[in-house]
């Protein structure tokens, strides 16, 4: 299981997110670097951990509509490889990012136009450039469109998997930043049972290393990261001694 850490952009910014109230984001504030500048940021990331990928909420893009197309380019130039979500919502929005050299496309259930469109996607470009995210809050899909299948969490999966998703995300925004643990460990459980070949990433609520440790036994591909790593509560030592 590999760790994606996060950076959430809003002008120049990384910010803290918590329980994804985006109105409420503050500059990030961490014990690894003294600034909130994304490069920094990443090269400090780079420095103590050693990675090269990073997830990316593009908020300029989600909240504005004006993707962050120079602080991209500026990780871009300096190595690092980006896995963005800039609240797309069809296959011609995600033509800028594309120019701008994006290595994955974050696709979410919050901002996509619907399951005709995804499919329509994953027919025609290549399904390893793409990952859809299964937006939760509380547990309940927030969905852009009433075309999904909402009446479960595993029933938006099974769509999800009709359509030809191979990579998805399962974040539930609730858990973001608040220190409460992740709350999707039994639907991952499920997903992972009826698709041990699905590339399946959780994001929201990794507190510590421990956190980490269950959903590895789950079987989790990937979990995205965030304040546990500013705050020093999972350090590299801790990646290291567990076999991260």
């Amino acid at each position: 299981m590999h760790i994606i850490p996060v950076l959430d952009l809003l002008g120049e910014t990384v910010v803290r997110g918590v329980a994804g109230n985006r109105g409420e984001y503050r500059p990030l504030v961490s014990r690894l670097t003294a600034s909130s500048h994304p490069l920094a940021v990443a090269i400090a990331l780079r420095d103590q951990f050693g990675w090269n990928r990073f997830y990316v909420a593009d908020l300029d893009a989600i909240l504005h509509g004006r993707p962050n197309l120079q602080t991209l380019a500026e990780l871009r130039q300096a190595g690092f490889e980006l896995w963005v979500d800039a609240g797309f919502a069809d296959g011609e929005s995600l033509a800028p990012l594309a120019a701008a050299g994006v290595d994955t496309f974050i696709l979410g259930l919050e901002t996509w136009r619907g399951p005709r469109e995804l499919a329509r996607l994953c027919r025609t470009q290549p399904a390893e450039q793409f990952l859809f995210s299964l937006d939760l809050r509380g547990g309940v899909p927030l969905a852009a469109s009433s075309d999904w299948d909402l009446s479960s969490p595993m029933a938006l999966a099974r769509q999800l998997d009709d359509c030809g998703i191979r990579r998805l995300i399962l974040l539930d925004l609730a858990d973001v930043g608040v220190g409460a643990g992740t709350s999707t460990l039994d639907l991952a459980r499920q997903i992972r049972q009826q698709r041990p070949d699905l590339e399946l990433i959780t994001g929201g609520g990794v507190r510590h290393v421990a956190d980490l440790l269950q959903l590895r036994e789950l079987g989790v591909s990937g979990a995205l990261v965030a304040s546990a790593l500013h705050d020093e509560r999972i350090t590299a030592a801790d990646l290291r001694e567990n076999g991260f």
